[in-house]
């Protein structure tokens, strides 16, 4: 995979300095590191295998419209372009939503199954839109890329107002877990 770096532990100042990078004033952001349970947890809901090997995949980002999934991009569905990951594949993030490439009824998740396994998703405030974002330190530029695509989307469309955008570390995932790229 492009740019991954297994690491043996979350270094906090690492997770800071990619936190301050991505940091925008003009967006709702809010940032949690994840254990490594989460991975599992929110694959419960997901009702096709297919689903739940997109939920390993280092990068992830689901889309919210109130609690119905409306975009979801993994990093196995997006193909190279060297030295990066081509986020923007078939032009998805030229409107808003971006276009799915998948058929979102094989995930069949919803914004309150995130809330059931990370509470801290319940005081987002009143924002019509919620982007999920799945990210890690061992892919840190392809996910810093995915990250700025989707800040770009929600400026290019003027939807700063409605869109809060929640970003998941999920290296404690990665460190516990026996998945390997």
């Amino acid at each position: 995979m492009f740019g991954f770096n297994k690491i043996a532990s979350i270094n906090i100042d690492d997770y800071n300095d990619f936190v301050s990078k991505c940091k925008d004033n003009d967006l709702s952001m809010r940032f949690f590191i994840s254990d490594s349970s989460y991975i599992a947890n929110i694959s419960k809901y997901g009702q096709t295998t297919q689903f739940k090997d997109y939920l390993k995949q280092p990068m992830q980002a689901f889309l919210f419209f109130n609690d119905s999934l409306k975009f979801f991009t993994a990093n196995c569905l997006v193909p190279p372009k060297l030295p990066n990951l081509n986020w923007n594949y078939q032009n998805k993030f030229e409107e808003f939503p971006p276009k799915n490439t998948v058929n979102l009824d094989s995930i069949s998740l919803s914004f309150s199954n995130f809330k059931i396994v990370l509470p801290e998703l319940r005081g987002l405030g009143n924002y019509n839109y919620i982007y999920i974002i799945n990210w890690n330190l061992m892919t840190e530029r392809q996910s810093f890329n995915l990250i700025d695509e989707i800040k770009n989307n929600i400026k290019k469309f003027d939807k700063m107002d409605s869109v809060s955008v929640v970003l998941i570390n999920t290296d404690d995932f990665y460190i516990k877990s026996d998945v390997s790229f």
